[in-house]
């Protein structure tokens, strides 16, 4: 018997798999929008909803409108990127994060502020809680895009 495909230790078998699943979540984190990209994001829409009683709407029209150099900005990394194979469908914990997060909008609507401190701690509050459901939607789009990749070939 010819001695073409020498056995690895298992140890080393092990390290060969630790790198090529770090590599692949790494590419698949390079395929979602980056943090500073998801903070700005939610940012903006905490200060809009922060700030939609206590102000007219045009100012919360205008705050809004800091969304398109953020899409610009969106638009100009992402088409730097290979381009992502798609996902089929949303893991569960995916769409849970996202209906909390329009739960957390429409509760938020419903919170009307208009004292400074009000608003500060609306501010915060919509922010933290959009905030966590939006990075944990990042992560659980990243485990979906693994698995799905490890499951399909291409």
């Amino acid at each position: 018997m010819s001695d073409q495909h020498p056995s690895l230790h298992p140890s080393e078998a092990l390290k060969n798999l630790a790198e090529v699943e770090l590599a692949s979540i790494s590419m698949a984190e390079r395929a979602e929008p980056s943090r500073p990209f998801m903070i700005a994001l939610v940012a903006i829409i905490s200060t809009v909803m922060a700030l939609i009683h206590a102000v007219p709407w045009g100012v919360s029209l205008s705050i809004f409108g800091l969304g398109i150099p953020l899409g610009i900005w969106y638009f100009m990394t992402m088409r730097m990127r290979p381009k992502s194979r798609t996902i089929l469908s949303h893991s569960g914990p995916y769409m849970r994060y996202a209906l909390l997060m329009m739960l957390i909008t429409q509760v938020g609507r419903f919170w009307e502020a208009h004292l400074w401190w009000e608003i500060g701690a609306k501010w915060i509050v919509v922010f933290v809680l959009l905030y966590f459901c939006i990075s944990r939607m990042r992560s659980a789009a990243i485990k979906n895009r693994v698995k799905d990749a490890n499951e399909h070939s291409v």
